[in-house]
């Protein structure tokens, strides 16, 4: 079966594949969104920080969020995800501050993660079109102490 976004699913139901991972639909902030973001999860662009951002989007029962459910990005690859995530479904972006709330690794990333958003983007792009190295990026990262 394929969906309205052209991907492939065994099973278009959306609320059954929810309950089978443990998500809270009610906190998810939208349909629309919450279905971006789980076919998000499918499309293997995916990283431990950006699940991070999805899990905390979807609601996911903290008993489910296991040792690494709170790392930040710790590297401009780890950016692009969450940035890729976040351009799919840009409700996503507010999860920064909540997980900054819950998370000292997040704490120190989300009062500059607009700042280091933008360095990216002029640096090499989110999806490293305009190169394949960001320093500049990554130092801003590393003075954030993530």
């Amino acid at each position: 079966m394929t969906n309205e976004a052209g991907l492939e699913f065994e099973n278009d139901n959306y609320d059954e594949m929810e309950r089978l991972a443990g998500i809270n639909t009610a906190a998810a902030n939208s349909d629309d969104s919450r279905q971006k973001v789980l076919e998000w999860l499918f499309n293997g662009d995916t990283g431990i920080s950006s699940k991070s951002l999805a899990a905390e989007f979807l609601g996911v029962d903290n008993k489910r969020k296991g040792r690494f459910y709170c790392y930040p990005p710790s590297d401009p690859s780890d950016l692009g995800r969450c940035l890729r995530l976040i351009e799919v479904a840009p409700a996503v972006r507010a999860c920064v501050d909540t997980l900054a709330e819950k998370s000292d690794s997040w704490a120190k990333i989300a009062p500059v993660w607009d700042k280091i958003t933008e360095s990216m983007k002029k640096e090499v792009g989110i999806n490293w079109e305009k190169g394949n190295s960001a320093p500049l990026t990554y130092e801003m990262m590393k003075a954030a102490g993530v």
